[in-house]
Order: C-alpha cells, then structure tokens, then sequence
C-alpha cells in the first residue's frame, strides 16, 4: 500500500515537473516565468517586493525592523553634516525643483521636477491603459511623458499636458501635422536594451486602437521590427 502511494506521489510530480519545465522552455521570454530569476538577480528580491507594496498601496511603506542597508562596521556611529553647517530646510518652506530644458529655444520646456517619464511606446511596450495613466500622472506632478517609438496615441495627447514625441526610424510620427501637437520632439538614436534582439507584434494580437495609432490596415503588421527594417 506505501509503495503505491509512494508511485502515485512520484508520478504526479514527475509529471507537474515536466510540465514546467516544458513550458519554461518553450514560453517566450517576455511571457516566461522565468523571467523573474534575472529580474531578482539585478534588482534583489527586496526591492521588487516593496515596489510591489509601494504600486498596491499607494503610499510609501514602513519597515518596522529598519532598513534593509548594511552599514559600514561604523553603522552606530552615524553623521547628519546638514547640522554642522546649517539648519534643514523647514517642511513648510517651498523648494523650487523646475527645470526648463532648451532655455534658448523658441519655445522652451519646462518641467516642475528634475524627472521625466521615459519613451515607452504604445502598443510596443506598454497598453492603452497604461499610457494614459503615465500621461495623468505626468500631468499632476508637472512633468511630462514620451510617446515612445509609436505613433500618436490621440488619449496620451489629451490627458498629458506635456507630451515628448520621438522622431522614429518607424516613421509612424513622422507628419508635420502631429509634430506641432507635440511639446517637445526627441530623436532617438538607439533603441536600448532590446537593440539586437528582432521582436514584431503579430497581426492577431494588433487591435482597433494599435491598427489606428501606427496607420496599419486589417491583417497588416508593422513593417518594422526592433533592432531592424524590413
């Protein structure tokens, strides 16, 4: 009777096992649950988590145990050099963190914080949802967000009150027209982490929106693939 349990326990994890590991295998990376181990690895486990925390509560976390940071052998003895030269600021005293971007451009940017929302393209990187909630939280804080290497996504424009716009090697932007809606042009002259790897959106996943944004007809993909042209 042990034994038979024993094979019936044996068999059935062999058999999850294998299935894991088959699908591991054949997922693509960026639907692979794998993907997790390198993100772990470059971020820690400690930071993914509490950005988890942070995005789910809406507010900054408290450690009741303290900071993760490990300290020098000096760690109980700390400085604060603030103090030796001068009182902190009080919280009720404004700081003035704009940045104007092209001070001797006809039409300058100017953003309240020193940080910007990078290009994250629509459709490519990121969903429709996604994009306007950036653009909105851009335009609360007074900054401003990057269409990305997409065209114009017409709710990004209208919920972002400054909107970065890429002239592209795609060429989905490139119109005089969408061009004067935009706040700011950036060139881009690289494409970042994915720059060798060739990566295109098949036809059945491209909706309405996608379809509209990069100008494609029905069963049309984008005759561009990252890294390439083709």
């Amino acid at each position: 009777m042990l034994r038979l349990i024993e094979n019936l326990i044996r068999s059935a994890l062999n058999e999850t096992v294998d299935k894991a590991i088959t699908r591991v295998i054949k997922d693509p990376y960026t639907e692979n649950l794998f993907e997790m181990v390198p993100a772990t690895n470059k971020v820690g486990i400690t930071n993914l988590m509490e950005i988890a925390m942070r995005a789910n509560q809406g507010t900054p976390i408290s450690r009741p145990l303290g900071s993760p940071l490990h300290f020098s052998p000096w760690e109980k003895l700390l400085f604060n050099p603030v103090h030796l030269f001068r009182f902190p600021t009080p919280e009720a005293v404004g700081i003035n963190t704009s940045v104007t971007i092209g001070p001797r451009a006809r039409k300058p940017l100017t953003i309240t914080v020193p940080i910007m929302i990078a290009a994250m393209s629509f459709g490519g990187a990121l969903s429709k949802n996604a994009k306007i909630a950036l653009a909105k939280a851009a335009t609360a804080i007074g900054t401003a967000t990057n269409t990305g290497e997409a065209g114009l996504l017409e709710e990004e424009r209208d919920a972002a009150s400054l909107l970065i716009g890429q002239y592209i090697r795609g060429g989905w932007m490139h119109s005089p027209d969408k061009y004067k809606r935009l706040d700011a042009i950036e060139i881009q002259l690289g494409q970042g982490a994915q720059g060798s790897t060739s990566q295109r959106t098949a036809a059945k996943n491209i909706g309405e929106d996608y379809r509209e944004v990069f100008g494609l007809n029905q069963g049309q993909t984008p005759g561009f693939i990252l890294g390439s042209l083709t």
